[in-house]
């Protein structure tokens, strides 16, 4: 069920997520 509504999420252009546009706002860590 998750990933159906995921997959719907990503590829159908009518749905409308309320995330932010642009870069994710996070620091890159070094470590592996």
């Amino acid at each position: 069920m998750a990933l159906r509504q995921i997959c719907q999420w990503s590829f159908n252009p009518t749905i409308e997520t309320e995330l932010p546009e642009g870069t994710p706002p996070y620091i890159e860590n070094d470590a592996p």
